[in-house]
């Protein structure tokens, strides 16, 4: 195989594989544009963040999504509503907690 139909297969397959990860994850390309002081925005972030721009605009968007109140009132006391990974937090794992030192 010669190097030019090695290049053109590489190619391909490469093309491929990113259209299958798009696919995939389900990734939609879009061209953007952007006022300066937005522009600035996505661009201090990337820079606090160290991420790509395209992932720093998905970031930002996700973050301006509203989001359910963390704190709601059950018979009169402010309680956070927190969701846990584990399920439910017992007695055993307070006390648990409590031994430890900070």
């Amino acid at each position: 195989m010669s190097t030019a139909t090695q290049s053109v297969a590489l190619r391909k397959s490469k093309t491929r594989n990113i259209k299958a990860a798009q696919k995939k994850h389900k990734v939609q390309r879009a061209t953007v544009s952007l006022s300066t002081d937005s522009a600035a925005i996505v661009e201090r972030f990337k820079a606090a963040t160290g991420l790509s721009t395209s992932r720093a605009i998905e970031e930002l968007i996700r973050r301006s999504e509203p989001r359910k109140p963390r704190i709601k009132m059950v018979n009169g006391l402010a309680v956070f509503d927190v969701e846990l990974e584990g399920g439910t937090i017992t007695t055993e794992d307070i006390r648990k907690l409590e031994d430890r030192p900070w």
